[in-house]
């Protein structure tokens, strides 16, 4: 993935699902999943995306 498309996964991955993500950049769900398998990069910038998710409902829950 290019740094543009990395930038893309973080934001992404805050705020759609998986298979949303396959949708946007045009690939297979399985072939996302082998790219997270395959590039350690991907899937941790995905991860940073998800936990950012997690962290904004977390908070969004605390302060009620």
């Amino acid at each position: 993935m290019t740094d543009e498309q990395l930038k893309e996964l973080e934001i992404l991955s805050a705020i759609c699902t998986f298979d949303e993500i396959a949708d946007y950049f045009g690939i297979a769900k399985d072939t996302f999943r082998q790219i997270k398998i395959r590039d350690e990069e991907v899937s941790r910038i995905y991860k940073k995306g998800r936990i950012k998710a997690i962290e904004y409902k977390v908070v969004k829950t605390v302060t009620r």
